[in-house]
Parts: C-alpha cells; sequence; structure tokens
C-alpha cells in the first residue's frame, strides 16, 4: 500500500513536469523541487512509521531512516536556498545535481546499515522517488542529471 502511494505522488509530479515548455519560468518550476520531494518524503514517512509501529522494521532501521528522512529535509530547504540565489538555469543545475548526488550517499549508507530486507527495499524506493523528482526538474531545466548509482537489491 505504502509503495503504491509513494508510486503515485512520484508519477503525478513527474507527469506534470514532462509537458512544462522551457521558457522564463524554469527556475521556478525548480523551486518545486523540494516541495515535490517533501510530499513523497512524507509518504514514505508515514509508511516508514506505520511499519515501525507494526514491528515491520527493526528498531534501529527505524531510527536510522528517521535520521534520514530528516537530513532529506534539510537538504530540501539547501536546495530551496540554493535555486533561489542561483543566476540562472545553468546554475540551478548545479544546485540539483549536488542534491542528486547527496540523496544518492543518503541511499547507499542505507543499503550498508539497514538489516531489515523490508526497510531497505522502502527506503531505497523512497530515496529513489526522491532522487526521480529533483533529476526529472533538473532536465528539464536543460542539465544532465548525474548517472544513477548501481544499488544492489535488498536482501
Amino acid at each position: 500500500m505504502k509503495r503504491i502511494a509513494i508510486v503515485a505522488v512520484l508519477a503525478l509530479f513527474t507527469f506534470g513536469l514532462s509537458g512544462c515548455p522551457l521558457n522564463s519560468s524554469q527556475q521556478q518550476q525548480a523551486a518545486q523541487a523540494s516541495l515535490q520531494a517533501s510530499t513523497v518524503l512524507r509518504v514514505a514517512q508515514q509508511g516508514e512509521i506505520a511499519a515501525a509501529k507494526n514491528g515491520l522494521i527493526p528498531v534501529a532501521d527505524d531510527r536510522f531512516i528517521q535520521v534520514q528522512f530528516e537530513n532529506v529535509a534539510l537538504l530540501g530547504k539547501t536546495l530551496d536556498s540554493c535555486i533561489k540565489t542561483a543566476s540562472g538555469n545553468g546554475a540551478a543545475t548545479v544546485c540539483l545535481g549536488t542534491a542528486i548526488t547527496n540523496v544518492d550517499q543518503m541511499n547507499s549508507n542505507g543499503g550498508l546499515f539497514l538489516k531489515s530486507a523490508t526497510a531497505k527495499q522502502d527506503y531505497l524506493l523512497a530515496m529513489t522517488a526522491i532522487r526521480t523528482v529533483f533529476a526529472s526538474i533538473d532536465a528539464t531545466l536543460g542539465g544532465t542529471p548525474p548517472a544513477a548509482p548501481v544499488i544492489a537489491p535488498a536482501n
């Protein structure tokens, strides 16, 4: 159920961006990245909390994921600030590229730390959804998002 909700939210934002013409409002579109990612994050966080309450993931995994979700929220604020001060689309794509790289690192750290296969799979899905939102906006601005790292599937 949680996975379906995350995918549905991601699809809404990605499809909404796909028809955006390239014009002077591109920077405004980029500024929406953290809002969109925060919506995906909120859905993922609600699902993760429910899984933890139901004993589906270990306490240590729950704590780790919550810290990482807080880090993503801070990353979103940093991204907003960077985009607001960007001198143009090129600078905004640099902001997005940095955010994407940070999300990739968080995702990799989760794969190394998380013990529960369920937690790993859900965490991977949430972080991939957030990365996809950032990457689609980067591409809309004419940037080239960093290549997605190869992440081993959950055990």
